[in-house]
């Protein structure tokens, strides 16, 4: 067992130094114009500099040498897209209605991650995940995402939303005893109990908290409309998110959860299906945000659905309608939020159709989806192209303005400098694969000099439940104090025990931005025997060069 805890710590140090190792390296972006969502107006051409994750300069009178050249030809460049109103981890399928007593956190966290790919795909760079994050499951997909596991928009998780007991959000529709509500799954009943599960959520990885201050649609309770939570309760959980430095979205359908969210201080009004002149008002002088899912009313098929809940979703789609207009006649800030996982992950965009064909302008609606959502999710660092944000970018065959359904077919996708996704048979848009196998197998030669001197990456991010480490405490599984025992078995005195060499190394290219190493390692010299092993690294191509990014070693 640590033979396996060695090959792959070994492959991590080496895949750590090598993303190191290739930071230096600038690309260009180059298209037809770029969209400047402040101004409202296409900037021709486009030539964007991208340096270490971040755009470090637009339109440049000279541009940087030796820079790598992406192409896009007549595309038109826009800042990642984000949505704020998610479930990654949530399907409407045969047998949802069951799954909290089916499924383990894990096996949620499982399957959002093809959803996730999809979502970043898709054009979608950043996202909020409200409240399907049982187990918590929404946290760990968020992390195996930051940490390139695998591929996925930037995630702002809520763990287990609010809801009283009984209410829209409480999951245990079950007999007594099957899933007992509790706190800690977000079932909470008056204000003591309401601080606790926002502080539990916090404690867990919540980075925004939601709470249920109505009835909803896809839940047994009655009509949708109904507030649930009192208004004290809605102030406790809003000051103490707040508090902590979080948003907090009120999920609302009802005129009056809508009125009571926005006097307590919730940010966001999540649907927002009710919505009375009134409550136009005074969401209007709060400056709270609304949330409408407009593309949901066409995606959904209602005949599927549970009779109780299908007479819910034909009750509230007129209205919807009628409150999205009202948002616009009162100028809110219509945040733009999908409700994904309701209908299929990856027709996230349809909502911008959905929307501008209800009166929404198309630089509206793509504000909506970028400036608005930024200022929302307290990210000033994203939503524009402007030098020093993110390099959140993607691509489209076309003028979105002229024509919004552009947006349904996102043709190239960067996040954090990395390339997701590219148009086919673009010029320029990679460099010869003699270069870049010379780049990886450069790379991995410097990665193993610097592993032979003793140079070790400040962290190693590695997880395997079936490894058992021991330590004074007794045994224990999967996550342990990994760089310890990482330099017991290599390092003695800070310098190698054994000396590190491939063999039979092999290169080869995956697509125009993937890439895989193969070989045999040997480990060789000092006092222990040889060790020898194979090894797989997968590899993509960033803004700063190969990066390494999964290793598998037996």
């Amino acid at each position: 067992m640590l033979n396996k805890f060695v090959s792959a710590g070994l492959l991590a140090a080496i895949g750590l130094l090598a993303a190191t190792l290739a930071r230096g390296e600038t690309v260009v972006i180059e298209a037809a114009q770029y969209l400047d969502v402040v101004q409202g107006r296409m900037v021709s051409p486009a030539v964007i500099v991208v340096e270490g994750g971040r755009i470090a300069a637009v339109n440049p009178t000279v541009r940087p040498a030796n820079a790598r050249t992406i192409n896009l030809g007549g595309h038109t460049l826009l800042p990642g897209l984000m949505d704020s109103h998610t479930h990654l981890n949530y399907e409407v399928v045969d047998g949802w209605e069951t799954e909290p007593v089916r499924f383990k956190g894990s096996d949620f966290a499982m399957r959002g991650i093809p959803n996730a790919e999809k979502t970043l795909l898709a054009g979608f760079t950043t996202v909020r995940d409200l409240g399907t994050g049982l187990g918590f499951s929404d946290g760990s997909l968020k992390q195996a995402i930051d940490a390139g596991w695998v591929a996925g928009p930037r995630v702002i998780p809520a763990g287990h939303a609010l809801s009283i007991t009984g209410g829209h959000c409480d999951f245990a529709w079950f007999a007594p005893g099957i899933e007992p509500a509790e706190f800690m799954s977000g079932v909470a009943d008056g204000v003591d109990e309401v601080l606790k599960a926002v502080r539990y959520q916090i404690k867990h990885g919540a980075k925004v908290i939601k709470i249920c201050a109505t009835a909803g649609v896809l839940s047994f309770e009655g009509s949708a409309g109904a507030q649930q939570y009192s208004i004290e309760e809605l102030r406790a959980a809003a000051e103490e998110a707040h508090r902590h430095g979080l948003k907090i979205a009120a999920h609302a359908h009802g005129t009056e959860g809508i009125i009571a969210s926005s006097q307590a201080g919730i940010d966001s009004i999540e649907h927002n299906s009710i919505m009375t002149e009134e409550a136009a008002r005074l969401l209007k002088k709060n400056g709270t945000f609304v949330v409408p899912n407009m593309y949901l009313n066409k995606a959904i098929d209602v005949s599927k659905l549970p009779p109780v809940i299908a007479a819910k979703m034909n009750e509230l789609k007129p209205v919807q309608i009628e409150s999205f207009r009202r948002a616009l006649e009162y100028q809110l800030k219509i945040s733009f939020g999908t409700d994904a996982g309701v209908f299929p992950h990856g027709e996230n965009a349809r909502e911008f159709a959905a929307q501008v064909a209800l009166g929404q302008t198309p630089l509206g609606a793509i504000r909506s989806a970028t400036i608005v959502n930024a200022e929302l999710f307290g990210t000033p660092d994203r939503g524009r192209i402007e030098a020093g944000l993110l390099a959140d970018l993607i691509a489209v065959n076309g003028n979105p303005l002229d024509n919004i359904a552009l947006l349904e077919d996102v043709r190239f996708v960067m996040k954090d400098g990395v390339v997701f996704k590219e148009p086919t048979g673009q010029p320029g848009a990679a460099a010869s694969w003699a270069a870049d196998e010379a780049q990886i197998r450069a790379m991995l030669q410097a990665s193993t000099e610097a592993f032979n001197r003793g140079d070790l990456p400040g962290h190693l991010s590695i997880y395997d439940p079936s490894i058992t480490f021991m330590t004074k405490n007794g045994p224990r599984p999967g996550v342990a104090p990994i760089e310890a025992a990482f330099s017991e078995t290599y390092f003695r005195d800070g310098l190698p025990k054994q000396q590190l060499r491939f063999e039979q190394l092999a290169v080869r290219p995956l697509g125009a931005d993937q890439a895989m190493t193969t070989g045999r390692f040997v480990l060789s010299g000092g006092e222990e025997p040889d060790q020898t092993g194979w090894f797989t690294l997968v590899w993509v191509r960033t803004a700063a060069g190969w990066r390494a990014i999964h290793d598998h070693s037996s």
